[in-house]
């Protein structure tokens, strides 16, 4: 997995251009839980305690859905990174033309769905208060008003970052954050619009988030879009290819979306106490995933720059440098919370039981950077290079072994088994990918259009 770097300039270019993109990107990747933090903490301060169920329950329902559409930025990144490569400024607007068309497609794919988004939230809020269950489905209408701009976020940040420029991204997404907790506060504690203002702050950072990018396009690359002509946009030719990746990276997200829901049906079923003590071993993993997608945002972008120049010298380098830090990031990851768990559970919680309940446990939570950092570089490596259904075969593999092992051992282990089911689908991700990859070596394309 490893290839070895003989000349100690060209192995320190390459550390230097992971950590150029990978920096930026964990800095990105750490103001999507402070957008939460903002709203979950203006709701906790309202004069009603429904405030916070309905943010949370309407945010998880919004933020499920969008993410089903995260293949545009996979999608348009590898593509966009390949053309890069090869130095092909025609094809890198067709993918910019791409992408924003594939944008309005399926923001009005989400707009068609979003009463059903409503009406789940409906259920899921059934046997709750009526308050509650409101101001849920009043965020719901609101956000959705802001799917264009989601959707255009998600094809901008995919070729920003297949052209090796995770600055903007990262300056953008904070610039949101900003803009979220300025037009909130003001709203929610000057306007006392509760609910709605905290909906109505997120639409306008996510409105200013896309602006902003798409003002750097036009400034920052004025030299390349100036070039971008109707043909970019009506040339269906790769269309086919590129709804493959999105059929793939969708079903892939389904998954991932699935096994994310069940582990907390899961805890439901153990009763309160089960439910808070995995929702805070589950936030190590989330803090761990945060800093491993910043290096396979890298990975994308590398691997997908080398694939399409037809350096696959340079390819392999790539790789063998990131599984040499994932492994070492790993390692000291889970030594630190095998040997000290303490302290973020009790940064998380003052809840005794709750603690004591997810001691007994936090061994498997301390093995997910063991067994789960190959999955994400991998994951950033395959969409790099547009090898969708190695993708989507890991995830039918793993999810498999997952729902599997859990009814298979849940009568003799209980709780036991859901750890090890979750230890286990990381695990086995890893390595369908890691077979894949090299018993099928990748062909070097010429076009990526």
């Amino acid at each position: 997995m490893r290839a070895k770097i003989e000349d100690p300039q060209l192995s320190r270019q390459i550390n230097h251009q992971i950590l150029r993109l990978t920096i930026p990107n964990i800095i990105s990747n750490i103001t999507v839980p402070l957008l939460s933090l903002i709203d979950v903490g203006l709701a906790g301060h309202m004069a009603h305690p429904e405030a916070i169920g309905s943010v949370t329950v309407a945010a998880t329902i919004t933020n499920t859905i969008y993410w089903l559409f995260g293949f545009i930025r996979l999608g348009t990144t590898g593509l966009v990174a390949q053309a890069y490569g090869r130095q092909d400024s025609s094809d890198i607007n067709r993918q910019l033309a791409r992408g924003i068309t594939m944008a309005l497609l399926c923001t009005i794919v989400v707009l068609i769905i979003s009463p059903f988004a409503t009406l789940l939230s409906g259920v899921v809020t059934g046997g709750a208060a009526e308050r509650l269950g409101a101001e849920a489905e009043q965020y719901i209408q609101i956000i959705f008003s802001a799917a264009p701009a989601v959707m255009m976020i998600y094809a901008l940040n995919g070729w920003f970052i297949g052209m090796q420029n995770t600055r903007i991204p990262m300056i953008a997404s904070m610039s949101a954050l900003v803009v979220n907790f300025l037009v909130s506060y003001t709203l929610v504690v000057y306007y006392q619009m509760g609910v709605e203002g905290l909906a109505i702050g997120t639409c306008v950072a996510q409105y200013s988030q896309a602006l902003l990018l798409l003002a750097t396009l036009l400034i920052r690359y004025r030299h390349l879009v100036r070039h971008m002509t109707l043909h970019h946009f009506t040339d269906t030719k790769g269309y086919g290819r590129y709804l493959i990746l999105g059929r793939d990276l969708m079903l892939r997200s389904l998954l991932l979306s699935s096994i994310t829901l069940f582990f907390t049906y899961a805890g439901v079923r153990e009763g309160a106490i089960a439910v808070g003590a995995n929702a805070l071993l589950m936030q190590f993993f989330s803090i761990f995933s945060y800093f491993m997608d910043g290096f396979a945002y890298a990975g994308e972008s590398l691997s997908g720059r080398y694939f399409g120049a037809g350096r696959i010298d340079l390819l392999n380098a790539v790789i063998g440098r990131l599984f040499a830090i994932g492994i070492v990031l790993s390692l000291l990851a889970a030594l630190l919370f095998a040997l000290y768990p303490d302290g973020l559970l009790r940064f998380l919680s003052s809840h005794d039981e709750i603690i004591a309940y997810a001691r007994q446990y936090h061994l498997w939570a301390a093995l997910i950077p063991l067994v789960g950092f190959g999955a994400f570089l991998w994951d950033g490596i395959y969409a790099g290079t547009t090898r969708s259904a190695g993708l989507k075969w890991s995830m039918i593999g793993s999810s498999i072994v997952f729902f599997a092992l859990y009814y298979l051992l849940y009568n003799s282990l209980g709780m036991t088994a859901l750890w090890v089911a979750f230890d286990s689908y990381l695990l086995v991700r890893t390595a369908i990918l890691t077979m894949i990859w090299y018993r099928r070596p990748l062909r070097v394309s010429t076009s990526c259009s």
